[in-house]
């Protein structure tokens, strides 16, 4: 299988394979007729391959065309998880106890992410089609160097990552129609280290405030935690009641805490950084340190692409590239442990033989969340017309910390008919708001204002308000006029479907343009003739809300289409200089959602040629999107694209296939 997506460039497209091997061993070992025990050992490797095509061309960003060249490439990665996990269960009297422990490594023994290559070539970002036209590019990024040898090459790195959970529960059957469920789990995600002692870490040298603390700290070779947090117990508790005590009702509830390990990728475990590796960016407001554009003299590795000036051999007393800003990603060295607490109650009604009804409220939050995003910056630093930061020995600094939240509350109602007569239905609906400060556990999350996270609430990305979603099963009843030989052809025919009808998720208004100054006959900055609206170093901002406000109803599908669109970039004026605008995150809705599946099957007996029992031959054929509908995707929400205002892809049109599958 593949993992790589297809460049709309086919000379840049490449075979990207992935492979991964599992294997399981499990022992089973019964004591007595009431206790019994459950062992097991699994390891997994996954390996995945990223070739490079037309390495000498550089990745180039420009607005209102795809990306033009290869990022990400000439990259191998391995990965080695190890799991040992082990279960007891013993029956005494009304209850069943449970408990047990796994053992958890992800590991990069003898693998890795081998990205040395992956830094090798630079990436440009330009600010229009005009500045591309005159080879002008804002920015240069990605431009790996060696510290110490001035290598223009990243290093490989093998990050592990272990992981230890012990666990307690109790089905107690309290009475013939009460059963009470108790639970307590405990968790411990050890701090990562690496193989190689490639890990770096942030250590803070003073200062009252958090932005001192960033100004004043070094970056130094260390894990990037300082130990574990074993405050990790997460309680549960449920009940299943029924009342009539005849089995036709059920009233269901439970509350439990559950905790969550960080992502591998939450440490940046592709890559290290200064002061082990210098990952540097040159932007026009960084001088002397500006973007060189052009394309590597070779055709193969060793590329050799033009040279940013002022990038020396050294490091400064801070840890940084000497004459050239270093990005980090570093994370908070006391950093706890992410959870959510989840609560339900259900209640499920049979109203008729075949029939349940059921009726349920959801509710969860998330606390500290994990988040990453850039920390060294300042409202109006670039008032003066150049980009110092809050540390001036590096560049972005991505922070991981877990200082989210979220929170979701949600209401179903459904009617299921199980399968009886050749007939299963099941229909719901669902209503539902999820509210976080970024919906991922994001590194590069677009955090509007570093010390102002309440300007990031609003709702997730994936908040869909109402749903309705129904599928239904039919065997076709063979007519009982019809003989043997035509009754073959029309027995065993089955159809189905699945239908999902749901509102669209919401979308952002941002502006991705950087700052572009308007200076005075005397060359003082006036205005802002770009994003960036409050001058940190940082696009992404929004605006200010527009004449009709932060929300727009009554719109139809095609409004979204092309030539049509929404609304216009002149519609949500521009923030004071130095001001962010105050329209919200995720106010404006994406267009619905509504597709069907269909499915025709049959199932035919014939003889077959070994045994006596014959064979079955199923046919099958499926429809997906079977009215052909066209389904949109989230509008572009970024003020300086052509298409804002408009969607620009669609999901998929209607597929049909067709299947034969003999069984004997």
């Amino acid at each position: 299988m593949t993992f790589g997506t297809p460049s709309v460039y086919p000379d840049f497209t490449t075979i990207q394979p992935q492979y991964t091997n599992y294997g399981n061993l499990s022992h089973t070992h019964i004591f007595s007729p009431n206790l019994l025990n459950e062992m097991a050992f699994g390891a997994t490797r996954a390996w995945g391959e990223a070739p490079l095509a037309h390495g000498e061309i550089p990745l180039l960003n420009v607005p209102g065309i795809a990306a033009y060249g290869t990022g990400f490439s000439d990259a191998t990665f391995i990965q080695n998880n190890f799991e040992w996990r082990d279960m007891m269960s013993y029956n005494r009297g009304s209850h069943n106890f449970k408990f047990g422990f796994r053992y958890a490594k992800d590991d990069a023994w003898k693998g890795g992410a081998k990205f040395a290559n992956v830094f090798t070539r630079p990436q440009f970002s330009f600010n229009n089609l005009f500045d591309f036209a005159l080879d002008d590019p804002f920015q240069e990024s990605n431009i790996g160097f060696n510290p110490k040898t001035g290598e223009n090459k990243g290093v490989d790195f093998r990050p592990f990552f272990p992981s230890l959970g012990i666990f307690f529960n109790d089905d107690w059957k309290a009475r013939p129609n009460l059963t009470i469920t108790l639970g307590l789990r405990w968790e411990a995600f050890y701090a990562p280290g690496d193989y190689d002692n490639f890990f770096t870490g942030m250590v803070f040298q003073g200062g009252n405030t958090f932005q001192e603390r960033i100004a004043n700290a070094t970056s130094v070779n260390k894990p990037p935690l300082d130990g574990t947090d074993f405050n990790n117990f997460a309680p549960r508790i449920g009940i299943a009641w029924d009342p009539t005590r005849e089995g036709k009702m059920s009233i269901r509830a439970g509350v439990g805490v559950f905790y969550d390990r960080f992502a591998g990728q939450f440490f940046h475990d592709a890559q290290t950084f200064a002061p082990v590796f210098g990952l540097a960016t040159a932007r026009k407001d960084t001088p002397p340190v500006v973007p060189v554009y052009g394309l590597s003299k070779t055709t193969q590795s060793p590329w050799q692409f033009p040279v940013i000036p002022n990038l020396r051999v050294g490091l400064d007393p801070k840890g940084g590239l000497l004459g050239v800003p270093s990005e980090l990603s570093n994370a908070d060295p006391n950093m706890r442990t992410q959870y959510s607490i989840n609560w339900s109650l259900a209640i499920q009604y049979a109203i008729a033989r075949d029939y349940v009804v059921e009726t349920a409220y959801i509710g969860s939050v998330g606390r500290k969340l994990y988040q990453e995003y850039d920390v060294n910056r300042f409202n109006g630093d670039l008032l003066d017309g150049r980009l110092d930061r809050l540390n001036t020995s590096f560049g972005v600094i991505g922070y991981a910390q877990a200082n989210g939240n979220s929170s979701y509350h949600g209401a179903t109602v459904s009617v299921k008919k199980r399968f009886t007569q050749g007939l299963d239905f099941q229909a719901g609906y669902t209503v539902g708001k999820a509210i976080d400060q970024a919906s991922s556990f994001g590194r590069g999350l677009n955090i509007f204002d570093p010390l102002r996270l309440f300007l990031n609430r609003g709702r997730a990305d994936f908040d869909v308000r109402h749903k309705i979603a129904s599928s239904i099963v039919y065997e076709i009843p063979r007519p009982k006029f019809l003989g043997a030989g035509l009754g073959k052809v029309f027995d065993g025919w089955q159809l189905g479907a699945v239908t999902i009808l749901q509102s669209g998720p919401p979308f952002t208004v941002v502006c991705n343009q950087p700052f572009i100054a308007a200076r005075d006959a005397s060359g003082r900055i006036v205005g802002n003739n770009g994003c960036d609206f409050n001058a940190d170093g940082r696009s992404g901002d929004p605006l200010n809300a527009a004449s009709f406000g932060n929300s727009k109803t009554g719109l139809e599908r095609s409004d979204y289409m092309f030539p049509n669109r929404i609304f216009q970039a002149s519609d949500f004026p521009k923030p004071a200089l130095g001001q962010l605008g105050n329209l919200g995150r995720n106010t404006f809705l994406s267009p619905g959602y509504a597709n069907t599946d269909f499915i025709l099957s049959k199932k035919t007996k014939i003889l077959w040629f070994l045994g006596k029992e014959g064979a079955n031959l199923h046919f099958r054929a499926e429809f997906f999107n079977l009215f052909n509908r066209v389904n949109l995707d989230r509008p572009v929400g970024d003020t300086n694209s052509p298409d804002f205002g408009r969607s620009t892809r669609a999901f998929g049109a209607r597929n049909v296939q067709f299947g034969l599958k003999l069984e004997f």
